[in-house]
């Protein structure tokens, strides 16, 4: 009788929550929900409802991974449940004046961490390497930044720039990782490290500061980094933005000797076409291109014409999210000279990559 009630229990719990959260889920929501509001009229209450969206949650799974979308979820299920008087992504708050304050200590839980990550220092770099493919030789890196955040561990990008870039806030996080990538290579460098030259990525807001290439070409210059080591990667749609100021800026930083990488390449419609009128060095095949190769219907005839216009505006070609060696030997066959991706190296702390080229020096040598 004991084991009947238990696979009772289990299978009602199977039915009335969610598998991944273990929330309630939609059918015993509309249960609960038919209930109170029967209980506030009779009671001569009101009830506030509140329906909590994640912005940008398929972005996450594109690029991330449905792994990392689904830890999101039981993250924010967690959030909730400590933050709410209910515990559904549909939230029921039982006093309707209480709905305001409610919903502004759930959104502000996420911005006021992200605030204080800033002050704290709580964003860290991580490097991952630049291979040229024909001889698997790092030949530069990009510095991503990470969220080491206190009692949930490191945390991607994707799960946190959205909501800065909402709430003002790149343009900190932006100068932050400026300075601390200079700072690593500039440590490098004068430690006698055989350094490679070093990326970030910047946002379109950031792009189009006035005066933000003079603001890099200052930090260079505190820390001792050559202007010719250090890039920077825009994305594609960047060049769609306001071109007059952000082709001023990169010709400034080209001028000087930084060099300029457009990601996402083929991403952007037709931000292509616009190439030849801005001072770029290198352009970026997307790891979404890279990852349909070898599908029967994958993307290697698109992996081949950014190749080819690259080439017809002599710009290197990098490929980014390389994981497979077939991939690899695509890409080298199309003509592209350079790759980054797990195949070759994940991001990894700066001792690890300072390992990785001190080997490669000592090998070169021997």
């Amino acid at each position: 009788m004991e084991s009947i009630d238990l696979r009772d229990r289990q299978l009602t719990q199977v039915a009335r929550h969610d598998a991944l959260t273990g929330l309630p889920n939609r059918y015993h929501l509309l249960g609960q929900l038919g209930q109170r509001i029967d209980d506030c009229r009779a009671q001569g209450d009101r009830l506030a409802l509140m329906f909590i969206d994640l912005d940008r949650f398929k972005n996450i799974n594109d690029t991330l991974g449905h792994s990392v979308g689904d830890e999101l979820l039981r993250r924010v299920s967690s959030v909730l449940q400590k933050q709410a008087r209910g515990d559904e992504f549909v939230v029921l708050v039982r006093d309707a004046g209480d709905v305001r304050l409610s919903a502004e200590r759930l959104a502000g839980r996420l911005i006021g961490a992200l605030r204080v990550a800033l002050a704290r220092g709580e964003f860290v770099l991580h490097y991952q390497p630049r291979v040229r493919l024909d001889d698997r030789r790092i030949v530069g890196c990009e510095a991503l930044v990470r969220w080491d955040r206190p009692g949930h561990g490191l945390q991607a990008p994707g799960l946190f720039v959205p909501l800065m870039q909402e709430i003002g806030l790149m343009q900190d996080l932006n100068l932050l990782v400026v300075e601390a990538a200079c700072r690593q290579l500039g440590q490098w460098l004068q430690a006698g490290v055989p350094a490679v030259p070093m990326a970030v990525n910047l946002t379109p807001e950031h792009c189009l500061l006035p005066g933000f290439a003079d603001t890099l070409l200052a930090c260079c210059g505190r820390h001792g980094v050559p202007h010719d080591m250090f890039e920077i990667e825009i994305v594609e749609t960047t060049l769609l933005e306001e071109r007059e100021a952000v082709q001023e800026n990169l010709r400034v930083l080209r001028n000087h000797g930084v060099r300029v990488a457009v990601g996402d390449s083929g991403t952007g419609y037709s931000a292509l076409s616009y190439l030849h009128r801005f001072e770029i060095d290198f352009l970026k095949i997307d790891r979404s291109f890279v990852a349909s190769i070898g599908d029967r219907h994958g993307d290697a005839p698109m992996t081949r014409a950014i190749a080819l216009i690259g080439h017809s505006l002599s710009l290197g070609v990098i490929a980014e999210g390389v994981e497979t060696e077939h991939q690899a030997r695509v890409l080298a066959s199309h003509g592209c000279e350079f790759a980054q991706g797990y195949l070759f190296g994940r991001p990894e702390p700066a001792d690890v990559l300072e390992a990785l080229l001190r080997r490669q020096a000592v090998a070169a040598c021997a």
